[in-house]
């Protein structure tokens, strides 16, 4: 396997086992495979640019989990709180229709948000009150735990398959000859 030669420093790279003779490969060009690293590492230097569409990945899959009561996971609602909910006329749900469990008013769900967000970092969280015990349950007050604030295999699919094209993208940016036809075509530089 060679990579093409665009002139620059080499690195040998040998494969052996003690008292043979090792396996060698070059590469060449150096200069262009450590000037293509720091495009990229200026690409992931800054996340600021996909944390709204990675919250929203996020996000699509806690509306997911409310929708379908933790996946058909959820403990169905005690009889004496269905009964207190029809009182109180809250018995279908307010955020997602005919999906009671945690969702008597939507206030939970609704404090659902970015907690903080650095060029590094993304925090979600649920600010409510009450999604810490419904989060993880309260065995004194008979509450089970619903674990709302998860990733479950489709989400984390989806999350894995866009910041996939996202490298990507920074990898075809850091490329020269890439880089090149954007400046002719489109007067952009660097």
């Amino acid at each position: 396997m060679g990579f093409p030669s665009h002139g620059g420093r080499n690195i040998n790279i040998g494969v052996g086992v003690e008292g043979k003779e090792s396996l060698g490969q070059s590469i060449r060009d150096v200069d262009f495979i450590l000037s293509r690293l720091q495009g990229i590492k200026r690409g992931i230097k800054d996340l600021n640019i996909i944390w709204p569409d990675v919250f929203g990945i996020i996000k699509d899959g806690i509306d997911e989990t409310f929708e379908t009561a933790g996946h058909g996971n959820w403990k169905e609602l005690r009889p004496d709180t269905i009964e207190l909910r029809e009182e109180r006329g809250t018995g279908d749900g307010a955020r997602f229709p005919g999906q009671p469990i945690l969702n008597e008013y939507g206030d939970m769900y609704d404090s659902i948000d970015v907690y903080r967000s650095t060029n590094q970092e993304l925090v979600i969280k649920a600010t409510d009150p009450k999604a810490s015990t419904h989060e993880y349950g309260d065995p004194t007050s008979r509450i089970p735990a619903r674990p709302f604030m998860y990733m479950d295999g489709k989400t984390l699919s989806s999350l894995g398959k866009y910041l996939s094209n996202y490298l990507y993208n920074i990898i075809q940016e850091s490329d020269p000859k890439n880089r090149a036809r954007r400046e002719r075509t489109w007067g952009y530089r660097e």
